[in-house]
Protein backbone atom coordinates (compact mmCIF):
# COMPACT_ATOMS: atom_id res chain seq x y z
CA UNK A 1 0.00 0.00 0.00
CA UNK A 2 1.39 3.30 -1.39
CA UNK A 3 1.24 5.84 2.01
CA UNK A 4 2.44 9.30 0.36
CA UNK A 5 4.54 10.07 -2.69
CA UNK A 6 4.88 13.91 -1.33
CA UNK A 7 8.22 15.86 -2.34
CA UNK A 8 9.34 15.56 1.48
CA UNK A 9 8.77 12.18 1.96
CA UNK A 10 7.91 8.78 0.29
CA UNK A 11 6.43 5.50 2.21
CA UNK A 12 5.85 1.91 0.93
CA UNK A 13 3.81 -0.57 3.31
CA UNK A 14 4.14 -4.28 2.87
CA UNK A 15 3.04 -6.38 5.48
CA UNK A 16 5.14 -5.89 8.54
CA UNK A 17 7.52 -3.82 6.54
CA UNK A 18 7.64 0.27 6.07
CA UNK A 19 10.13 1.71 2.83
CA UNK A 20 10.51 5.46 3.50
CA UNK A 21 12.27 8.24 2.46
CA UNK A 22 13.17 11.54 3.51
CA UNK A 23 14.17 14.39 1.40
CA UNK A 24 14.51 17.83 1.90
CA UNK A 25 17.00 20.05 4.30
CA UNK A 26 16.48 17.04 7.38
CA UNK A 27 16.02 14.67 5.03
CA UNK A 28 18.95 12.33 3.69
CA UNK A 29 17.69 11.26 0.68
CA UNK A 30 18.33 7.60 1.16
CA UNK A 31 15.73 4.77 1.51
CA UNK A 32 15.26 3.13 4.62
CA UNK A 33 13.28 -0.59 5.76
CA UNK A 34 11.59 -0.85 8.99
CA UNK A 35 9.47 -3.65 10.58
CA UNK A 36 6.87 -1.28 11.78
CA UNK A 37 5.50 -4.20 13.96
CA UNK A 38 8.74 -5.35 16.31
CA UNK A 39 10.21 -1.65 15.93
CA UNK A 40 6.99 1.39 15.60
CA UNK A 41 9.12 3.96 16.58
CA UNK A 42 11.05 3.30 13.44
CA UNK A 43 14.38 3.22 15.35
CA UNK A 44 16.36 0.27 13.67
CA UNK A 45 16.99 0.53 9.70
CA UNK A 46 16.88 -3.17 8.42
CA UNK A 47 18.21 -1.52 4.88
CA UNK A 48 21.85 -3.48 5.29
CA UNK A 49 20.04 -6.54 7.29
CA UNK A 50 17.43 -7.11 5.30
CA UNK A 51 18.87 -6.07 1.67
CA UNK A 52 16.35 -8.89 -0.45
CA UNK A 53 13.05 -7.04 1.04
CA UNK A 54 14.24 -3.63 0.24
CA UNK A 55 15.16 -4.44 -3.22
CA UNK A 56 11.57 -5.89 -3.47
CA UNK A 57 9.87 -3.04 -2.02
CA UNK A 58 11.87 -0.77 -4.00
CA UNK A 59 10.74 -2.90 -7.45
CA UNK A 60 7.39 -2.41 -6.75
CA UNK A 61 7.52 1.30 -5.50
CA UNK A 62 9.31 1.66 -8.80
CA UNK A 63 6.43 0.10 -11.16
CA UNK A 64 3.97 1.79 -9.21
CA UNK A 65 5.81 4.94 -10.13
CA UNK A 66 5.54 3.79 -14.15
CA UNK A 67 1.41 2.65 -13.50
CA UNK A 68 0.95 6.02 -11.98
CA UNK A 69 2.65 8.54 -14.00
CA UNK A 70 4.64 9.92 -10.96
CA UNK A 71 7.07 12.68 -11.52
CA UNK A 72 9.98 12.68 -10.22
CA UNK A 73 10.82 16.06 -7.88
CA UNK A 74 11.94 18.90 -10.00
CA UNK A 75 15.52 20.01 -8.60
CA UNK A 76 15.62 22.70 -6.02
CA UNK A 77 12.04 22.26 -4.99
CA UNK A 78 10.88 24.00 -1.87
CA UNK A 79 7.71 22.19 -0.70
CA UNK A 80 7.12 25.14 2.63
CA UNK A 81 6.98 27.89 -0.79
CA UNK A 82 5.08 25.62 -2.68
CA UNK A 83 2.23 25.35 0.23
CA UNK A 84 2.62 29.61 1.04
CA UNK A 85 1.62 29.59 -3.00
CA UNK A 86 -1.16 26.89 -3.13
CA UNK A 87 -2.52 29.02 0.35
CA UNK A 88 -2.26 32.48 -1.59
CA UNK A 89 -3.95 30.95 -4.82
CA UNK A 90 -6.73 28.61 -2.82
CA UNK A 91 -7.78 32.35 -0.71
CA UNK A 92 -7.12 35.12 -3.29
CA UNK A 93 -7.52 33.07 -6.60
CA UNK A 94 -7.21 35.08 -9.87
CA UNK A 95 -7.23 38.14 -7.37
CA UNK A 96 -3.85 37.26 -6.56
CA UNK A 97 -2.78 37.72 -10.66
CA UNK A 98 -4.06 40.89 -10.76
CA UNK A 99 -2.45 41.73 -7.85
CA UNK A 100 1.40 41.31 -8.71
CA UNK A 101 0.09 42.39 -12.73
CA UNK A 102 -0.37 46.11 -10.91
CA UNK A 103 2.11 45.73 -8.67
CA UNK A 104 4.56 45.34 -12.11
CA UNK A 105 2.78 48.01 -13.94
CA UNK A 106 2.71 50.58 -11.14
CA UNK A 107 6.22 50.03 -9.50
CA UNK A 108 8.32 51.77 -12.23
CA UNK A 109 6.05 54.85 -11.61
CA UNK A 110 6.62 54.49 -7.85
CA UNK A 111 10.35 54.44 -7.67
CA UNK A 112 10.69 57.75 -9.33
CA UNK A 113 8.20 59.43 -7.21
CA UNK A 114 9.98 58.31 -3.98
CA UNK A 115 13.64 59.32 -5.30
CA UNK A 116 12.62 62.45 -5.88
CA UNK A 117 14.58 65.24 -4.41
CA UNK A 118 12.77 68.28 -2.88
CA UNK A 119 14.08 71.82 -4.82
Amino acid sequence: MMRSASAVFVTLFQGDCKIVINRGPLGDNQWHLYNIVTDPGETNDLSSAMLERLQHMLGFYRQYVVDNGVLPVPAGYNDQLQIIFNGLHDRFGRHILLFVLSFVVLLPFYIPYRIKKPE
